[in-house]
């Protein structure tokens, strides 16, 4: 009788991992700098895209490769939705991993609003393709705290701040269960005085120096 107690409890403890996978690790993170006027539009400023090339050496060197990566999907008919800085953000790292690793095929997932961060916490806790991997997240900053608690941490988070570009979220999971979380800061900074004229001079040098 004991015998077959322990069959049925080995049995559940299987199909229960098998329904419900998780990732080893995710890793969440704001878009990087946009710009300061009022109307900022929807993509980084001169300071959010050397942001997003410092991230994508600070994430190799720290974490590895990542399994997957996820952004934000922009869209025009959702208010707050219309961003393409996530994906901004992110694109760095998929050039830089296919400059490491060519036989390497990435692709970045988007496959929801900011809004529906419920949906893809949902997604990356249940879809078997996530299980026991590394993922990163680049999200709206307004909505990375009610994701988070959608991933599973039960603490009060504060408000991402307003201008805090670079810190970082990574959370631990085992056995389909969130175990623990960091919150590292100031982790990829930059000067935040760039402007186009920046890269403009960086392609006039380097024209003078090839002719």
């Amino acid at each position: 009788m004991k015998m077959n107690k322990l069959v049925i409890t080995l049995l559940i403890c299987t199909l229960v991992n098998v329904a419900y996978p998780t990732p080893k690790e995710i890793v969440v993170i704001r878009h990087a700098d946009k710009m300061v006027q009022q109307n900022h539009g929807s993509a980084l400023s001169p300071t959010g895209y050397m942001r997003a090339i410092k991230f994508a050496f600070y994430f190799l060197d720290k974490f590895g490769k990542p399994d997957a990566i996820i952004a934000t999907n922009p869209d025009n008919s959702i208010q707050y939705s219309r961003s393409i800085r996530e994906l901004q953000t992110v694109a760095p790292l998929e050039s830089l991993i296919e400059e490491k690793y060519p036989t390497a095929y990435y692709e970045i997932d988007h496959p929801y609003p900011a809004i529906e961060y419920k949906k893809l916490a949902k997604y990356v806790l249940s879809d078997k393709k996530f299980n026991d991997k590394l993922v990163l997240i680049c999200w709206d900053h307004y909505a990375i705290p009610f994701l988070l608690k959608a991933l599973g941490i039960k603490e009060a988070l504060a408000p991402w701040g307003k201008y805090d570009y670079d810190s970082v979220y990574i959370l631990h999971f085992r056995q389909n269960k969130l175990t623990g979380y960091e919150v590292l800061h100031n982790q990829y900074a930059v000067p935040n005085t760039l402007s186009w004229g920046f890269f403009n001079n960086l392609v006039t040098d380097s024209t003078k120096t090839s002719t």
